[in-house]
């Protein structure tokens, strides 16, 4: 509608700063071996919208971590309208991931723990 930013390219922007961040990081987005796929599948996304975005405005998303456990890891996402004279926050979203695995000849997937070289590239040192 009149020019304004469809939603969907809100939950698309969360998931290629996501997959950003675990390649910064050297995290694998999805791992195969045999038969098992590992990866980060989505238990919840939401995303609240505070104001219209339009086509050709510039749009920074930065990403927190706002909570993690052995198994799941929620980030926060803050959509910032960039302009000549500062940057408004236009959206907030928020995405939950489960690591698991899935059989590929069974199709089931199960929560997996994150092991702790993951978690602490993820969140700094356990100790």
């Amino acid at each position: 509608m009149a020019g304004i930013v469809h939603f969907i390219h809100y939950y698309k922007w969360m998931e290629i700063t996501e997959h950003a961040f675990l390649e910064s990081l050297n995290i694998p987005i999805i791992e195969q071996n045999k038969d098992i796929l590992t990866g980060w599948p989505r238990m919840e996304a939401s995303c609240t919208f505070l104001s219209p975005l339009y086509f050709h405005d510039h749009v920074e998303i930065q990403l927190s971590i706002e909570d993690v456990n052995s198994k799941k890891l929620q980030y926060g996402f803050y959509f910032m309208q960039k302009s000549p004279t500062g940057q408004k926050l236009v959206a907030q979203g928020k995405m939950t991931t489960i690591y698991s695995e899935l059989n590929v000849d069974t199709h089931k997937v199960v929560s997996k723990e994150i092991s702790k070289t993951i978690l602490e590239k993820i969140i700094g040192d356990l100790t």
